[in-house]
């Protein structure tokens, strides 16, 4: 008997730690802009010289890894490459590393008010550069000059700066960019796993037109064909109406819904009614009677014009209310009958 109640406190633990880890892991990533944000193959296109803003939701108080990589491209002349940006930002301070590749050596200065820093990598190895500060880079903005040789006409650079940030009571983060002050290229944002991928373009024409996926079906107007049939009174004629049924079709096609796409509403057309009229004439004589029908079509379409519709997705956190009193209560509890056994077996 006290074997199984340890089993089963040791169960209510184990349990309470993986909620806790399974909820503490609830994190998304958000991104507004000021000017063109288009999600198109799961990539956000900015275009440069928008200010954006990317926020990091979890819970109140969570740490969270997060790492920002930079790619973009130098081009060479004579053998000899150089990049310089005014204002290069760190959005928070963090751990800083540059790579470049194909070259033979490379220099990295940074400068921040009077103080300048220059950076060489150790060694070359297979046309790969790494440089990386000793110490952690505060937030801020920087000149940045970036130099050396190369027998490539073009010299990739990858810039990743990697920090553990702790979340504000809201269970926010925010990191604002002011894209002028980066060069065209792709920033990866990493999140405990959760990333978002952004493509900062030099002019809105770069940004690839998006084709929706839901395949488009063309509507159809169904029209009921009325017949006409003979029948043979016994003694008093009888008149048939036959009911009109009318029956709506609407196609609707919708692209995804994903921040600044508009979704276009295909036109809603009402079919057309048809209403058969039945009316049954005797005759004097012996012969049976010819039932004559009149046919009344009327047709009617409604066109309802494209609307388009602006949207603004975002990635919110998962929270489930009073589970931290539960987590809290639950190990009151196993820590009380814990002791209460380990009591029980002293006496």
């Amino acid at each position: 008997m006290k074997a199984t109640k340890f089993i089963f406190i040791i169960f209510l633990i184990l349990l309470t730690l993986t909620l806790g880890s399974t909820i503490s892991s609830a994190i998304g990533i958000a991104i507004t802009s000021s000017g063109t944000c288009k999600l198109i193959n799961n990539t956000y296109y900015i275009v440069k010289g928008d200010v954006i803003s990317i926020k990091v939701y979890g819970n109140k108080s969570e740490k969270v890894d997060i790492s920002i990589v930079y790619r973009f491209k130098i081009n060479a002349s004579n053998n000899t490459y150089v990049f310089e940006q005014k204002s290069f930002p760190i959005p928070f301070k963090a751990n800083m590393l540059m790579k470049a590749y194909p070259v033979k050596d490379l220099t990295v200065e940074v400068k921040k008010w009077i103080f300048t820093i220059k950076l060489k990598p150790k060694k070359i190895i297979n046309g790969v550069a790494t440089v990386s500060p000793p110490a952690e880079v505060p937030a801020g903005n920087y000149d940045i000059r970036i130099y050396g040789s190369t027998d490539s006409d073009i010299v990739y650079m990858v810039s990743t700066i990697k920090a553990l940030v702790t979340l504000d009571m809201n269970g926010e983060f925010s990191m604002n960019y002011d894209t002028s002050k980066l060069p065209v290229g792709f920033m990866l944002v990493k999140a405990n796993g959760v990333s978002m991928c952004i493509h900062i373009v030099k002019d809105a024409s770069e940004i690839p037109i998006s084709t929706p996926t839901t395949p488009v079906t063309t509507p159809t107007i169904s029209i009921t064909t009325p017949t006409t049939t003979l029948t043979t009174p016994i003694t008093t004629p009888t008149t048939t109406t036959t009911t009109p049924v009318t029956t709506s079709s609407t196609q609707t096609i919708e692209e995804t819904p994903v921040i600044t796409t508009p979704i276009a509403t295909m036109p809603t057309i009402t079919t057309a009614t048809t209403s058969v009229i039945t009316t049954t004439t005797p005759k004097q004589a012996t012969t049976s009677p010819i039932q004559i029908t009149n046919i009344t079509q009327i047709k009617t379409t409604t066109i309802t014009p494209l609307t388009p519709v602006t949207t603004v997705q975002e990635k919110r956190r998962i929270s489930i209310p009073g589970f931290d009193l539960f987590v809290a209560i639950t190990s009151i509890i196993s820590a009380t009958l814990i002791l209460m056994c380990i009591n029980k077996r002293k006496r």
